[in-house]
């Protein structure tokens, strides 16, 4: 009886590996520099689980620059990644499917923090206004034509690599790309390290119309063969130096595009951005709602029985909504006061624009008696 029990346990486990085998695969490949494999470059596995990319082993690649990932959790048509560390600087493949291919090569090089032979092909920014904010987004084609890697400084532990000159009002900055460290009140750099060839960069910030001088200011860093600007409003007049390449629908939204080509080095580019009307109206109503008060103060002063008379001509609606105004805008002193120190807070901008709001209701209510 053991016997019998012994053979079908051992039937099992081959029948077991058999499937394993047919059904399991292989990634295999080497690593190359300046057309040598070489050995002792440490080389990771990734899949996707959800939505993050997740480490399922690693391996050094062997005397004859070669590694194999094997495995149950290895099937065909699988889709994966690899990526090659060396001289600390990570070399990603691109999404890849098992036993799609028979060998995987991935190129290292050495690096240098010499970056004259960086520039950016094409540079994408997407422009779009709303009644609170303009949000920017920043595509970048970066292009190293150098045999090495760029790997920029180090610098209090953070390694600057690709330098950007932002606005200094930003907010909201996210990096898609790599990790930004900022060094003063505009200049930011990306960590990520530039191989041989093209690397896409990718960021993003909201900034306040009120801070802008009528528009967006570009500063060109890295000479740049093409900087297309995706803008909303499609309204906007285009500014002088643009080529007007029409409107265009990018996933369900309009923009308009234009165009620069060749720029250099150190130049600046503008994009006029119209305020939008609803903060200009805004703006507009504090002012008439300011020289109201002055205006009724200074009248106050000279005909003080004059204005105590016609105040009961008005009616108790006129007085009513005035005490209102008085309200509100001692509210917007007392909200000013409170946050003195912390001007761009989200929670005092929008507090402060909806006392404001009311308060030019209340206004128009009161020039219509």
């Amino acid at each position: 009886m053991q016997t019998f029990k012994a053979v079908c346990s051992f039937i099992f486990l081959l029948s077991t590996l058999l499937v394993w085998s047919a059904e399991a695969a292989l990634v295999r490949g080497y690593v190359l520099k300046d057309s040598k494999r070489i050995a002792g470059v440490e080389v990771a596995f990734y899949m996707n689980q959800g939505e993050q990319a997740t480490e399922l082993a690693r391996k050094a690649s062997d005397e004859n620059g070669r590694f194999l990932f094997a495995g149950p959790f290895i099937q065909p048509g699988m889709p994966f990644a690899l990526a090659a560390f060396y001289k600390g600087v990570p070399y990603h493949s691109s999404t890849l499917q098992v036993a799609a291919q028979k060998e995987i090569i991935i190129e290292v090089f050495d690096t240098t923090s010499v970056g004259k032979k960086l520039h950016i092909d094409t540079h994408h920014l997407f422009v779009t206004l709303s009644k609170a904010q303009i949000n920017v987004v920043h595509l970048v084609q970066m292009s190293n034509e150098k045999n090495q890697t760029f790997v920029g400084n180090m610098a209090n532990g953070v390694r600057h690599v690709s330098k950007f000159l932002l606005d200094e009002s930003l907010f909201d900055l996210q990096n898609y790309s790599g990790h930004f460290h900022q060094t003063n009140e505009t200049t930011f750099f990306d960590s990520q390290p530039l191989p041989p060839g093209e690397t896409q960069l990718s960021f993003s910030f909201n900034l306040d119309p009120s801070k802008l001088s009528g528009g967006y200011k570009h500063d060109v860093v890295y000479p740049t063969n093409r900087l297309e600007a995706f803008i909303q409003p499609t309204s906007i007049e285009i500014s002088n130096g643009w080529e007007d390449l029409g409107v265009v629908d990018l996933h369900g939204t309009t923009y308009r595009r234009v165009l620069k080509r060749n720029l250099t080095s150190g130049e600046s580019t503008f994009i006029k951005l119209p305020l939008p009307l609803a903060i200009r109206n805004l703006f507009k109503w504090v002012a008439l709602t300011t020289c109201f008060v002055f205006s009724f103060f200074a009248l106050w002063w000279k005909y003080p029985n004059r204005l105590h008379q016609s105040s009961y001509s008005s009616g108790s609606k006129s007085k009513t909504l005035a005490d209102r105004r008085s309200e509100l805008l001692l509210k917007i002193a007392q909200l000013d006061k409170k946050w003195a120190h912390e001007k761009d807070n989200p929670n005092y901008l929008e507090q402060r624009k909806k006392i404001i709001l009311d308060a030019v209701k209340i206004t128009k209510l009161l020039e219509a008696i």
